[in-house]
């Protein structure tokens, strides 16, 4: 039945009397285990075993479906969503069955063998019959080994086509000069005209003939094991008397005789393609200053010669502005003139005591060298003050001249009054205790957060401690060898549950911390919390990394039960420590999974035999902002 009737028995709907009526099709087989699922429950819910009933060209109109069932594109089309079946104004009685049930199954029997059909009895029979081949074929040898036939192609010299009959009835077949393994086989059974005239039937592949990627390929005898090579063909045009060549890649694994470009040559066309954009974009990228002068090719050395000179250029223009600018807008102070103005800023009647202290640490720094200044320590309470408004523009001024300013490490030794180092730190733990002391019984109960992040692997030297930063700690986290740079930090923060109290604890260099050592890790944070700064710790909170879903695993044999939510804190047993995740990370998780549910996507997420698609939370947002409030009385 065709798509212009309802397949529903007793159903009369069709296209050209049921305007606004829609018809579905029913889906295909073999598109998914769920749609395949779907296609058997319609072909259940229509019932019908009759003749007349295709199911490839069956349709069932949307009269038979509820409004919930169906839902309108961006273009205006309808369609059904995936799982609906057909409850409304359905028959009652399907169509009887006429044929009958009681029929025997045939009786499978074995096909008659074929008899192998011999064209030739010797050799000789196959030399007498070369002899009456006719054009396009010319005839080229003619021997007691083998008979050889070629094609030349239209109005050029070259041969297309070269095909060897040799006496073990053996075929071998050579295209523009290229051995055609697929194509050798027995010729016993095959008259030499046949085949020829299969040849001539089929195309020849035409490989890769983009210009601009014939210089990515070499020639076949500087090839030997790459994957693909440059096949090039001469030519002499009989009509012009010009010889010329043409360039073609082919893969290795080129099938000759195919339709069109055949898939192996197409595979290595795409891989030439990556080639030729990397090596694109690599001359579109300036060149570094130690680049290696050898490497580089020409073309990209003289561009980049060519863009220096623009710029400097560019910068010379700038350079011979700014000079006739100053000329032009400025004056040189003579001597007397410069020592006027100095000894007015000496003598000057300051009266503000802050700003009279300011120049004179300005003075005595303009006097003194670069390095090792003392400075007062309200001008350093200043300085800090300025650097933690805009670092950036106190760097600026720095730079400029235009006040001298104590540098950032200067600052640095002032503001950081705990050394910073990797493990767990006395001085923090006492910094936490002096934070804590007043606290009261309530106020002591805190979280533990932890978590790893990701930082550059480098070594730098502290000059304060002495010590060279950046290795791995192999004394808390056992990855690998004590010289292994650390490539991530392992943190560990402490929150107030019933104040605003927040620190952090500790923190680790790791290469990718395991569960093993996260645990050890973890527990001593809790016996340095609980132990020596008395706070107590009933929450845990983390994301959902696969070390910290370890990790919760680790403590699953406490409790019957697949999920672990909770733990017995070691350090005080009448306590449990309880697992949260992080609620912004599930979020995520969870918009992530659901956009890619779909069909033909990575995943297909279903709930109450319904599916979870990302469509749907499109079509909820357009709902709501395409809705308007309204005032009810």
């Amino acid at each position: 039945m065709g798509g212009d009737k309802c397949a529903i028995l007793g159903c009369s709907s069709t296209r050209s009397r049921c305007k606004g009526v829609s018809f579905f099709k029913l889906p295909k087989l073999g598109k998914g285990i769920e749609r395949d699922k779907w296609a058997k429950q319609l072909v259940l819910s229509i019932n019908r075993s009759d003749k007349k009933f295709d199911p490839n060209k069956a349709r069932i109109c949307s009269l038979h479906f509820q409004p919930s069932c169906i839902r309108t594109g961006t273009t205006g089309k309808r369609f059904l969503l995936p799982g609906s079946i057909p409850t409304e104004l359905m028959p009652t009685i399907a169509l009887p069955n006429t044929k009958n049930s009681h029929r025997n199954p045939p009786v499978e029997r074995p096909a008659p063998a074929v008899a192998n059909r011999v064209a030739y009895y010797s050799f000789s029979d196959v030399k007498r019959d070369a002899t009456v081949i006719t054009l396009p074929w010319c005839l080229i040898e003619n021997s007691e080994n083998s008979v050889v036939f070629g094609l030349i192609e239209n109005d050029t010299s070259i041969l297309k086509f070269k095909v060897f009959f040799k006496n073990n009835f053996v075929i071998d077949v050579h295209i523009y000069g290229i051995p055609a393994p697929d194509l050798s086989q027995s010729y016993e059974g095959v008259k030499i005209k046949t085949y020829l005239n299969f040849l001539l039937s089929k195309s020849v592949c035409p490989g890769v003939r983009q210009k601009h990627l014939q210089g990515f390929a070499s020639l076949p005898e500087k090839t030997d094991q790459t994957s693909c090579f440059r096949h090039i063909v001469n030519k002499t045009d009989y009509g012009t008397n010009n010889f010329y060549h043409f360039s073609t890649i082919r893969s290795r694994h080129c099938l000759l005789l195919s339709d069109g470009a055949c898939t192996k040559c197409k595979d290595s066309g795409r891989l030439l393609h990556k080639k030729w954009t990397r090596a694109e974009l690599s001359k579109k990228t300036p060149l570094k200053l130690n680049s290696s002068m050898n490497s580089t090719c020409p073309t990209k050395l003289k561009d980049t010669l060519k863009s220096s000179r623009k710029e400097n250029k560019i910068l010379a223009k700038k350079l011979q502005f700014f000079n006739e600018s100053l000329k032009k807008n400025y004056i040189e102070l003579r001597e007397d003139v410069h020592s006027g103005i100095k000894n007015f800023l000496d003598n000057a009647a300051i009266t503000d005591p802050l700003s009279k202290l300011f120049w004179e640490e300005q003075k005595k720094a303009f006097d003194s060298k670069a390095y090792g200044m003392r400075w007062h320590p309200t001008m350093l309470r200043l300085a800090i003050l300025l650097h933690s408004r805009s670092p950036t523009a106190y760097q600026t001024l720095r730079k400029t001249g235009l006040l001298k300013l104590p540098g950032e490490a200067t600052l640095r030794d002032y503001t950081n009054s705990i050394q910073p180092q990797t493990g767990f730190n006395s001085d923090v733990i006492d910094e936490i205790n002096q934070a804590t002391k007043d606290f009261t019984e309530h106020e002591r109960y805190i979280v533990l957060l932890h978590d790893e992040m990701a930082i550059k692997s480098d070594l730098v030297y502290d000059q304060r401690s002495g010590e060279i930063v950046g290795f791995v700690n192999s004394d808390q986290i056992k990855d690998g060898s004590s010289y292994q740079l650390a490539t991530h930090v392992l943190l560990f923060y402490i929150v107030g549950i019933s104040t605003t109290f927040k620190m952090s604890l500790c923190y680790f260099g790791t290469e990718s911390v395991t569960p093993s050592d996260l645990y050890t890790c973890y527990w001593k944070a809790v016996q340095n919390l609980e132990n020596h700064c008395g706070l107590k710790v009933i929450v845990s909170t983390c994301d959902k990394a696969s070390a910290n879903v370890k990790l919760h695993q680790l403590h699953s044999n406490q409790f019957d039960g697949n999920i672990c939510f909770k733990t017995i804190n070691h350090c005080a047993t009448d306590r449990f420590i309880y697992f949260i995740s992080d609620v912004p990370h599930l979020l995520k998780t969870v918009r992530n999974n659901i956009f890619k549910s779909g069909f033909g996507k990575s995943r297909l997420l279903w709930n109450n035999g319904n599916h979870i698609l990302w469509s749907h939370i499109v079509d909820l947002y357009n709902r709501d902002i395409s809705s308007e409030l309204f005032r009810t009385h």
